[in-house]
């Protein structure tokens, strides 16, 4: 197989790309796999309701059969042909972050089938903030079963410049867009229990989807707390539902180690520095580590700094990308300084936890 490959801006307008576009979901719709960017992460993208659609994904990320996947649609009246129990809390967040970078979690239609769901009872519905991908969808004329396009275990793809490499013969077709805005997948979270509850940060935190809820009132968000801690015992990350939680994800092919309390960058670097071999030679060379920091840290590190950016925004937006830069430089150990500060902050060391050598 060899893909087709258009090119589409992030608009999708021009009578051109929407003949690209009218393609893409004519192939989708046959049962084929697309490529497409959105505002997170690249997708590779099939029929939602098809089994067979849904095996083609997993067998060209090499990914586990039982990791759901997430549907994309591009109106709401979608929603209501392959989930229940859409109550007004669901409707309060698709009125706030629809089109966006938020996934909720709710339980399926039979119209849905297992192979799409990982083998669960509910499914996972996006719509993406991003008019190209939408406009991919309305042509398809079904849900899109889109996971993040990347083998499965790689760092997520966001650049175009790495798509190919990855996808050329195994989909039939690749839409080439503008790199990712986001730059980490969507928010997860999950609707089927009292209050939701992120399973997979992102962008979107759950104190933005309770200031949605709670509408001001401190009461109303006292209770949404309260409920909170009940469910998940303090602890927000619970992978069993969440598409792209239940595996080691988003790993180069560098070995990562965050710093934690006790153990800084510096310090990792320095030791692993200092490691020699049986026979007394360094056991990492010049350009075999990088430490991934902020640029005011930079000089620490001297010519081992790799600089992810000032704030959380770029670094989210660059995380991936820089991950895939460091194996093109062939980096053999990644070091990463613990970013913290806000919710995008937390989602951005999620993804490198996940990555990293420390679980």
């Amino acid at each position: 197989m060899c893909a087709k490959v258009a090119r589409v801006s992030a608009e999708g307008s021009s009578e051109s790309e929407m003949k690209h576009l009218l393609e893409a979901g004519r192939i989708i719709r046959e049962g084929g796999t697309v490529v497409f960017p959105t505002e997170t992460v690249y997708g590779l993208g099939a029929n939602a309701l098809s089994p067979d659609a849904a095996r083609k994904i997993y067998l060209a990320k090499g990914r586990p059969s039982d990791n759901p996947l997430i549907v994309h649609i591009s109106r709401v009246d979608m929603l209501y042909d392959i989930a229940e129990d859409i109550g007004s809390y669901a409707l309060m967040l698709m009125d706030a972050f629809w089109p966006g970078p938020l996934t909720m979690i709710f339980r399926k239609k039979d119209i849905v089938p297992l192979a799409t769901t990982g083998g669960m009872d509910t499914v996972a519905v996006r719509m993406p903030g991003h008019k190209a991908a939408l406009k991919l969808i309305e042509a398809a004329g079904v849900p899109v079963a889109a996971p993040s396009a990347n083998i499965s275990g790689r760092p997520s793809i966001t650049s175009s410049r790495y798509v190919l490499d990855e996808f050329a013969d195994s989909v039939d077709m690749i839409i080439i867009g503008e790199d990712s805005e986001i730059g980490i997948e969507s928010t997860v979270v999950d609707m089927t229990e009292e209050v939701p509850v992120v399973l997979r940060p992102g962008k979107i935190s759950q104190n933005d989807i309770f200031d949605v809820i709670s509408q001001g009132d401190s009461e109303k968000r006292e209770f949404l707390d309260k409920k909170l801690y009940e469910i998940t015992g303090n602890h927000c990350e619970r992978p069993a539902r969440s598409p792209g939680m239940k595996y080691r994800h988003y790993s180069p092919k560098a070995r990562v180690i965050v710093e934690e309390p006790g153990r800084s960058a510096l310090e990792i670097m320095n030791e692993y520095l200092e490691l020699l071999s049986e026979d007394g030679k360094p056991v990492y060379e010049d350009g075999d580590i990088m430490v991934f920091c902020i640029e005011e840290n930079a000089h620490l590190y001297g010519e081992h700094s790799y600089i992810r950016g000032e704030d959380s925004s770029e670094i989210a937006r660059n995380l991936f990308t820089s991950l895939r830069m460091m194996d093109d430089m062939s980096v053999k150990l990644i070091i990463s300084e613990f970013f913290s500060g806000d919710e995008l902050a937390c989602a951005v060391m999620n993804r490198l936890v996940k990555a990293s050598s420390n679980i």
